[in-house]
């Protein structure tokens, strides 16, 4: 039996060899023992919050603006297929056009967003940041037309779109801001590829 002492270190990686286990956990260390890379991604996550707090505030100034003027109505874009309009619309409705009542949507908005921090403390934790920064995405959408719920009873949507004579739902940047963030999200889920097969050295330890 080779009783050979198993290096703490190998390439900058902790090696955790669990008795009888058929696998090893690796996890990249600095040299004081911390995981390398939590900090960065932290910083990287803040920024990105910066950001999409920024874009709330621009959201709800524009809403107010057309709240205090329901009778502004500017043609944007207008070409041979696309129509992008500024107009006023209340939307007491949750998504799709579901009719449900104020107290019901309010609470079932702030349990999806209760859920999505929750998952997004874990996403940060484990260092993944693009899934982060996308449910970050998704959750600062919701809290701006939330504020609208609580403060005036609906939602105030400014974007009116019309491609190739189909009309689109009036929507807003918040609204702009989920979308986008269920997308990549589901686009990065389909793209994610499996982790690599792990190798065994001469020693039975497996390389990461």
């Amino acid at each position: 039996m080779n009783n050979r002492a198993v290096p703490p270190w190998r390439d900058g990686r902790r090696l955790f060899t669990p008795p009888s286990a058929g696998f090893i956990i690796c996890t990249p260390l600095h040299p004081r023992g911390k995981p390398r890379g939590i900090r960065g991604q932290i910083i990287k996550a803040v920024s990105f919050d910066i950001l999409f707090l920024l874009t709330v505030i621009v959201d709800q100034f524009i809403k107010n603006y057309f709240l205090k003027n329901p009778e502004v109505r500017d043609f944007l874009i207008e070409t041979g297929f696309l129509k992008l309009t500024a107009r006023f619309n209340q939307n007491y409705n949750l998504a799709f056009g579901i009719p449900l009542p104020r107290l019901l949507i309010i609470s079932l908005m702030t349990a999806a967003i209760i859920i999505l921090f929750s998952l997004l403390v874990k996403k940060l934790l484990a260092g993944r940041l693009f899934e982060t920064v996308v449910i970050l995405l998704i959750i600062y959408g919701a809290v701006s037309n939330l504020i609208d719920r609580i403060w005036h009873g609906f939602v105030i949507d400014y974007i009116d779109l019309i491609i190739v004579s189909v009309s689109w739902p009036v929507f807003n940047l918040a609204d702009l801001m989920i979308v986008t963030g269920i997308i990549l999200w589901l686009s990065y889920d389909l793209k994610k590829s499996p982790p690599p097969s792990v190798a065994t050295d001469g020693d039975g330890i497996q390389d990461c």
